[in-house]
């Protein structure tokens, strides 16, 4: 379902980042609709380049688990 749908089916809709509250009366302003656009693309953009610097990490750890101790600390149920 579409952000529009979800608003004109009645529901508020406040952005965390800069407290903005969205109504189906805010469609009626271009404005307000291209700034929310630009907002929902730069925090796709941003999710994207954190889940891919995360996955980056974690590619290196599990080569690295095999050479290396990666942690001090080991799983309680798991005795030297």
């Amino acid at each position: 379902m579409a952000f529009w749908e979800v608003v004109k089916l009645g529901v508020i809709v406040c952005t965390a980042n800069n407290g903005k509250v969205y109504t189906a009366e805010s469609f009626n302003d271009l404005g307000e609709l291209m700034g929310l656009s630009v907002g929902a693309q730069q925090s796709n953009s941003h999710a994207a380049e954190v889940s891919r610097k995360v996955g980056e990490a974690w590619k290196r750890k599990k080569e690295r688990a095999s050479e290396e101790i990666l942690t001090t600390t080991a799983p309680a149920w798991l005795s030297p």
